[in-house]
């Protein structure tokens, strides 16, 4: 049947043959699926609301809020409590046009129901960015990595072991790894869920979930080796621009910051930066940096930025690889990246000519 949500903002009209439940009523008053309950995370003006069709197996979920950043986060989850490895795909649709172009539709992993807890997410925006985002402990600032993919079809959020991926699908629905992942250990049980954010906490926003899946992780995800990404100096927010299951390094901006050439397989490549590009092999690759002279652990590969009033550097601390940056002639040092130690070679990092990114290579885990 037809049946019409009136709301103080927007009507949304939504096609089910199930039932309609809002965050204040219980969770047995009908099934909900793979999942056991949903609620309002932080304080939305406009409760949330979920509509499960059994027969067609989707879930249209509603929800306001302000957004899914910074320190707290107000939207409208639907979850299930689980543990150990795991994966959650879905295709995802916004109902209607319109709204806020940063209106999200997620796949979360999440610590608890705190609106500061930790959590990893799949974000489709409503202009079509795709990221994933993490809060990595509970009142930190959320941060993201970005994907050159923009509105895929189908997106899945995977769990192996202390790493969460993303992986996308387009038109053929077959989903790949992207590149992207960051390491965020849940500990005991957590919550795996689908949710939704209005970006405008007197808005209400509505996303249908179909051919959901939860299952064990995929082999494909651990098989990516290294992910060129750069990081934004001013927020912390990384894009990953290309990804394989091979080893390269030696990353360096080209053409004004409009590519970004690196080593791979003896030879150098050249990627131009947009969705869809590819590598292009351009010769043998030059001998890549060794270890610099003096050896510091602290200060390792130390690049000045083009304006000099920074230097980017790598560091070694308990273990990991770090990526920072400082003021040139002193002040207090800030972590953008941890990257893998000990799962590739390291490059020094390099600067864009207009010194507001800074490109590197990633190793992931899950292979020598």
């Amino acid at each position: 049947m037809l049946t019409p949500l009136l709301h103080p903002t927007r009507v949304v009209v939504i096609l089910f043959a199930g039932l309609l439940w809002s965050a204040g009523l219980g969770a047995h008053e009908g099934r909900l699926g793979q999942f056991a309950d949903h609620t309002d995370i932080g304080a939305p003006r406009h409760a949330g609301t979920v509509a499960y069709d059994e027969q067609a197996k989707t879930y249209t979920v509603g929800g306001g809020g302000t957004n899914m950043w910074f320190r707290n986060d107000a939207f409208h989850l639907v979850w299930t409590q689980v543990e150990g490895d795991i994966a959650l795909a879905t295709d995802i649709a916004f109902a209607g046009t319109g709204g806020d172009p940063h209106r999200k539709a997620v796949l979360m992993i999440r610590q608890s129901l705190a609106p500061d807890a930790a959590y990893a997410d799949v974000a489709v925006h409503g202009d079509g960015l795709t990221s994933l985002q993490f809060r990595e402990t509970a009142g930190e600032v959320t941060h993201e990595v970005q994907t050159a993919i923009t509105a895929p079809k189908r997106l899945r959020i995977e769990k192996v072991g202390d790493y969460v991926y993303m992986s996308l699908a387009g038109e053929d629905s077959v989903l790949r790894p992207s590149g992207c992942s960051t390491r965020l250990p849940f500990a005991g049980p957590f919550y795996l869920g689908i949710g939704v954010c209005a970006h405008n906490d007197a808005a209400f926003e509505t996303a249908v979930f179909s051919n959901v899946v939860i299952g064990p992780p995929s082999a494909e995800v651990t098989a990516v080796r290294s992910s060129l990404e750069f990081v934004y100096v001013a927020s912390g927010d990384r894009r990953s621009v290309w990804h394989t299951s091979e080893v390269v390094e030696a990353p360096a901006w080209a053409d004004g910051g409009r590519a970004i050439r690196f080593n791979g397989g003896g030879r150098r490549h050249r990627l131009e930066l947009g969705a869809g590009s590819r590598p292009v092999e351009e010769g043998p690759a030059p001998a890549a940096p060794g270890r610099p002279a003096g050896f510091n652990p602290d200060r390792l590969f130390a690049q000045i930025s083009p304006d000099g009033a920074q230097v980017a550097f790598l560091s070694l601390v308990a273990g990991d690889v770090l990526l920072g940056v400082a003021p040139v002639h002193g002040g207090e040092a800030r972590t953008l990246v941890k990257l893998e130690a000990g799962h590739g070679p390291l490059s020094p990092p390099s600067w864009s000519p207009d010194g507001t990114r800074i490109a590197y290579v990633r190793y992931q885990p899950g292979r020598p």
